[in-house]
């Protein structure tokens, strides 16, 4: 059971959003997956970390590796418009969130964010491939939403939030969307319900998984083998 002790990430949320059993298995049960600890997630963990290293001013290898030239490069040309700004790297952002009986801290931690006036830009650095899935654009939408709860923790004048999700290995690819109140509104209807649905269902039963018919997660999904439905489609 989640509560004001046990924080709902994102990373929670999506393992839910995806398949109820997916989230049982991974943080319920704590059952090791396939691909928990794959090359990619490693070297993704380690440029992430080189990033907030040279946030803090720490000389990261980074800057001088030529394998890294063009990512380097796309770095700084990402973060060169907000010198000045007021910023943080890796800053986690709580909000409680009450359901009838049930109350819980949901939790985000933003790769980096920059504020200045009314403005507020949140930067993700990916390690995947744009336009294959929508948890990165769900994922922004939930810091979004986050940030524009906890914006009086930052400034109270903040109106506009950009996102920003930066591919790695993609030079120069880039994904931006903006929010404004209106558009937090629309999140509010989305994540609302998703929550009070995860409240309402994540319990220690095995949940049924969701319907993937037609559907590639099955296949992808560390669990599958676990799981009468994966392997069905595996």
């Amino acid at each position: 059971m989640h509560s004001l002790q046990n924080p709902l990430s994102f990373s929670m949320l999506q393992a839910f959003w995806l398949c109820p059993r997916l989230y049982h298995y991974r943080y319920l049960e704590c059952l090791p997956g396939i691909a928990n600890d794959s090359l990619d997630s490693r070297a993704g963990s380690r440029l992430h970390e080189q990033l907030h290293h040279d946030f803090l001013g720490i000389e990261t290898p980074l800057s001088t590796d030529p394998e890294y030239e063009l990512l380097w490069q796309q770095y700084q040309a990402a973060i060169a418009p907000y010198q000045g700004w007021d910023s943080r790297s890796e800053w986690r952002c709580h909000l409680p969130f009450t359901s009838g009986e049930q109350s819980i801290w949901l939790t985000g931690q933003l790769d980096r964010l920059y504020f200045d006036k009314d403005t507020a830009v949140i930067m993700d650095w990916k390690t995947g491939s744009p336009g294959l899935t929508a948890l990165p654009q769900l994922q922004m939408q939930f810091y979004a939403w986050l940030l524009w709860q906890n914006k009086s923790l930052l400034s109270a004048t903040i109106q506009r939030i950009e996102t920003q999700w930066h591919y790695l290995n993609r030079p120069n690819e880039v994904t931006t969307a903006h929010y404004g109140a209106q558009e937090i509104a629309a999140l509010d209807d989305l994540f609302n319900p998703l929550i009070q649905t995860f409240l309402s269902t994540a319990h220690p039963e095995v949940p049924e998984p969701r319907s993937v018919d037609g559907e590639l997660w099955c296949k992808m999904c560390e669990y599958n083998r676990h799981c009468p439905e994966g392997r069905n489609h595996a």
